[in-house]
């Protein structure tokens, strides 16, 4: 329901498309069935957006998220930063940024977050220390380049609508910049056991990154036809994974 009312506000008539590439994402499906809590507190997320000019409301729903699951400080507060700073390139800076402390920091970022003890009481810690044999867990660990080529779809259309295509949308912006600052997290965490639950702690905003400009403004000609090759390059990927699972 929350990515029903997101699509129909903020898409209009062609609500339809952003919707088809929320549930059509990776991992939409496991989030609802397996990882039901962290689902649920994006999802309940996506509903605060949805009351983005009614400021006290939306953030009263993302404390509700939060009290869902407390992992969900990660994209709360990645909101609140682009709020604050509101430079679009320092949130493309940030996300690039990213990339090559992971790979030198290797297990350091890890260890280092799950010593914080954040999340649900040693739970966070868990995901990000210990190598336990899960099914909820992604097949194999390491420095995922296929999950950050995935990643990087919605890095990339945030990069071309707003830097090549000019579109000065403030609620693009923020959403776009809570995106690249939560996956940057994720990104430094990439080796975790169970990167999985950090990761979908952006990916669920894939759908609003990539749709959202299209369908509010004429940027191409054929425009639709575009849109469609979008969803469909788009949808590829998780088929892909459906058959190489």
């Amino acid at each position: 329901m929350p990515c029903y009312l997101f699509s129909k506000k903020y898409c209009g008539s062609y609500w339809y498309y952003v919707f088809f590439i929320f549930v059509g994402s990776y991992m939409f499906w496991p989030f609802g069935t397996n990882g039901i809590r962290n689902g649920l507190g994006t999802s309940i997320f996506i509903l605060a957006l949805y009351f983005y000019e009614r400021r006290f409301l939306m953030y009263a729903i993302m404390a509700l998220s939060f009290g869902v699951h407390s992992s969900l400080i990660i994209p709360i507060a990645a909101f609140a930063v682009s709020g604050v700073y509101k430079n679009p390139k320092t949130y493309l800076y940030i996300w690039l940024a990213a990339i090559p402390l992971s790979l030198i920091g290797g297990g350091f970022w890890e260890s280092f977050f799950g010593g914080l003890g954040f999340g649900d009481d040693t739970r966070a810690a868990d995901y990000l220390t210990k190598g336990n044999v899960n099914n909820d867990q992604f097949a194999y660990t390491g420095f995922r380049w296929d999950f950050l080529f995935y990643s990087s779809f919605a890095a990339f259309a945030g990069w071309y609508f707003i830097f090549k295509k000019k579109v000065t949308d403030t609620f693009y912006i923020h959403i776009w910049g809570t995106y690249m600052i939560a996956n940057a997290f994720w990104i430094l965490v990439i080796r975790a056991n169970f990167s999985n639950r950090f990761a979908y702690l952006s990916w669920f905003l894939m759908a609003p990154v990539i749709a959202y400009p299209l369908l509010r403004y004429k940027l191409f000609p054929n425009q639709y036809r575009v849109v469609g090759v979008v969803i469909a390059v788009y949808y590829l990927f998780t088929y892909f994974m459906f058959l190489k699972g």
